[in-house]
């Protein structure tokens, strides 16, 4: 099944039950899985993945955190900090530099 935008809202693989997509504003896949999801992925203000939680005995565990280098490239097995503001992951892009977004290390400046 499709959205209105075209993105993919519902999956099935074999004779598992349906799997449920859902897309942030800026049309990343955050969830997938049940209605309470199995999986939540957090992008940043450049629409780069940052973050992969797995649902595990009711808990949000961090299976994988990503950083990119200079050219975008994302890192293997690297670690980024994502705050938490009431409980949701806040985007690390917060700030502002030259009219573009800041990225975390050119924050502190």
């Amino acid at each position: 099944m499709h959205n209105s935008v075209n993105e993919l809202t519902q999956r099935t693989i074999g004779q598992n039950p349906a799997i449920s997509l859902s897309y942030g504003d800026a049309g990343n896949l955050t969830q997938d899985g049940g209605s309470d999801g199995n999986h939540q992925y957090v992008w940043d203000c450049r629409n780069r993945l940052i973050e992969a939680k797995e649902r595990q005995s009711g808990d949000w565990n961090t299976v994988g955190t990503y950083r990119y280098d200079a050219q975008g490239r994302r890192g293997m097995g690297s670690r980024v900090q994502v705050s938490r503001v009431q409980g949701k992951p806040r985007s690390p892009c917060r700030g502002r530099l030259g009219g573009r977004a800041a990225l975390p290390h050119e924050r502190h400046r």
